[in-house]
């Protein structure tokens, strides 16, 4: 069974990372990756998120931020704070899906976490490695920079 095409998705054609500004349409997000509702989404919920905790980056992760994502595909954000360093997970998860249930119903899997843990982990064979290694920035602080990935990957 092929999959439909998403309308829009061609809308999109920025670079791989940058800087969000409140005025600005989303920059970091490819071409390949996301619909107009997605890319809404995203914006708003990058904005909302700032105007509570400092962020270091967002990243998109899954099928969107590879491109071969359906209609129905959810949106998976990966949310990197220092904020997040005295919260325990579970909070990290339910503050970060109110967050987004705020701004757009479009279902949503998003994952909290500090910079140290996502250097931590940013090698290893995970989900957050796999987040590191093709996920795609879609805000970041400019004092904030990806993880090096030594080795063969």
């Amino acid at each position: 069974m092929g999959r439909e095409p998403v309308p829009g998705a061609d809308a999109l054609t920025v670079g791989p990372s940058a800087t969000l500004r409140q005025d600005a349409t989303l920059p970091g997000v490819g071409a390949r990756c996301v619909d107009g509702d997605s890319a809404q989404a995203l914006q708003a919920f990058v904005s909302a998120l700032r105007a509570e905790v400092p962020l270091s980056a967002v990243i998109l992760f899954g099928s969107r931020a590879r491109g071969d994502h359906l209609l129905t595909s959810d949106v998976d954000v990966l949310v990197i704070s220092a904020a997040f360093a005295q919260w325990p997970h579970l909070r990290r998860l339910e503050w970060l899906f109110a967050r987004w249930a705020r701004v757009s119903r479009l279902g949503a899997d998003v994952v909290g976490l500090t910079p140290g843990e996502f250097a931590d982990r940013a090698g290893e064979l995970s989900v957050v490695g796999e987040i590191a290694r093709e996920g795609v920035v879609v805000y970041r602080d400019p004092a904030w920079r990806r993880p090096e990935l030594g080795g063969a990957q």
